[in-house]
């Protein structure tokens, strides 16, 4: 009888892990992924479901977190990958006996692990009685940005994969949780692994790099004011500027701008708006035909000292420090009211760009000048036939974040089909033409890892900030 009832089981098993043409009838796509939309059975387990389609239960959980929450229950719709991620020697043969797989990897193949945070178990989920088919709110911006971002690489890689035989992109969900990218990096092939590309910051950055250095695996950061999280590793690029050497090279170029002037920069007392005072004093001083600098206490209003700062004669350049709009008004509206006494010039920050309620006159009146890490020339025939791809696959604009994710995949098929030409650009300082951004590498200071050295210059004409190269501008 116990023999019977182990035979009886062993059969049912059976069956159960056979897919029937109804099971994979139902696909769905997700970034180019493909998915099985399977209802599930009475008496089925999540277990018996992943030996049905040879997923492991972890990786079909991530894409239904209802399940986690309540449970497996008959009639519910569940996302199943067609192929796994975690292990990808598995296939999944259809009724149609159509075998879906990994792509095998060459030697000739550049193998290109992208990491960010997606967040699709938050983004995907549905309840017992919804189709979780159904998407039930817009994803939020930070996962758009991201998407952009990994979608911009994605073009390149078409782009490229000409020049570097075969690019494969592995993508992996980072879900923002350095505990949760430490599980993931621990799954990974690193033998197969070429380079990484992520824009994390914080402790999430601080993993991957980490994981970077143990392994020699080159690290592509699109991150704001990711340098300090991947400074002791020699195998990482920063592809954005931080912010502190973004005033550095204003008040290098400033100096070199505006030469014999006065430069007065605005002391604020917050600590890290006298920081970016103190770089561009830095930049301003590497430059001798820059002319007098001195720090101008400064409480939020035109004040007798700063007043007093004022040559008469000279070019006054003010280094502003502040993103407070308010402050910011009250300042350029003071500024004006005295531009026929004296030849001012006022150096703003990147968020000045961005500025919603200063009245873009002031900026014209008091000779403003900005800085920026990107600008994108939308008359460049590069970046018009981007915009087509982009806008033909994903059927929206390209936002910088999907600019900025082409050029970190360029960047990568560039050191590694010309790395000794790359390696030589470094040392010589020669730049590398993007589409957001041009770009200069070089290890910084105080640490190992590479950092662009180029920023961007506006200046504002007719209420229009509009951007000029450092080497053709003129005093």
């Amino acid at each position: 009888m116990l023999a019977g009832i182990f035979l009886l089981s062993l059969n049912v098993m059976g069956q159960q892990s056979q897919l029937s043409k109804k099971d994979t009838s139902e696909v769905r796509f997700l970034n180019s992924r493909k998915f099985w939309i399977y209802k599930v059975e009475k008496g089925e387990t999540m277990f018996s479901i992943s030996q049905k389609f040879k997923i492991p239960q972890e990786e079909i959980i991530e894409f239904n977190s209802d399940v986690a929450k309540q449970g497996l229950k008959a009639k519910m719709k569940i996302w199943v990958p067609a192929y796994s991620w975690l292990n990808r020697k598995d296939t999944v043969t259809a009724a149609s006996q159509t075998k879906i797989e990994e792509s095998d990897l060459s030697k000739k193949s550049l193998n290109i692990l992208f990491l960010s945070a997606f967040n699709f178990h938050k983004q995907y989920s549905g309840g017992a009685d919804i189709d979780s088919s159904f998407v039930k709110e817009a994803i939020t911006n930070e996962t758009r940005e991201n998407l952009e971002f990994l979608e911009g690489a994605l073009v390149a890689s078409k782009d490229f994969s000409d020049h570097s035989n075969k690019i494969n992109i592995i993508i992996r969900d980072t879900e923002g949780d350095s505990m949760n990218i430490r599980r993931l990096l621990l799954k990974s092939d690193i033998v197969s692994i070429d380079a990484i590309i992520t824009n994390e910051n914080g402790a999430s950055l601080r993993a991957i790099n980490k994981f970077s250095m143990m392994n020699n695996i080159p690290l592509f950061s699109g991150a704001i004011n990711s340098t300090d999280y991947i400074r002791t590793n020699p195998n990482a690029y920063a592809l954005s500027p931080s912010s502190l050497l973004q005033c550095e090279l204003m008040g290098n170029f400033s100096a070199s701008f505006f030469k014999s002037s006065n430069c007065l920069l605005l002391k604020t007392g917050i600590s890290r708006e006298d920081e970016r005072a103190t770089a561009f004093r830095n930049g301003w001083l590497e430059d001798s035909k820059g002319g007098n600098i001195k720090k101008v206490n400064f409480a939020g209003a035109y004040s007798k000292a700063l007043k007093d700062s004022l040559h008469k004669t000279k070019m006054n350049v003010i280094f502003v420090p502040s993103s407070n709009e308010d402050i910011i008004i009250s300042l350029l509206t003071s500024l004006r009211s005295i531009r026929k006494e004296y030849k001012i010039s006022v150096i703003g920050l990147p968020t000045w760009l961005y500025s919603q309620s200063i009245d873009p006159v002031l900026f014209d009146t008091c000779d403003t000048y900005l800085f920026s890490a990107g600008y994108i020339d939308f008359a460049r025939p590069e970046v018009t036939e981007f915009r087509r791809k982009f806008r033909d696959h994903y059927h929206s604009e390209p936002t910088e974040s999907a600019f900025l994710g082409y050029d970190a995949l360029q960047l990568v098929v560039e050191k590694f089909s010309h790395s000794e030409k790359f390696r030589k650009r470094d040392k010589k300082r020669t730049t590398f033409e993007g589409l957001f951004s041009r770009y200069r590498f070089l290890v910084t200071d105080d640490g190992k890892c590479k950092e662009n050295q180029v920023i961007q210059y506006y200046k504002f004409v007719e209420s229009v900030p509009v951007h000029f190269d450092a080497d053709e501008s003129g005093n």
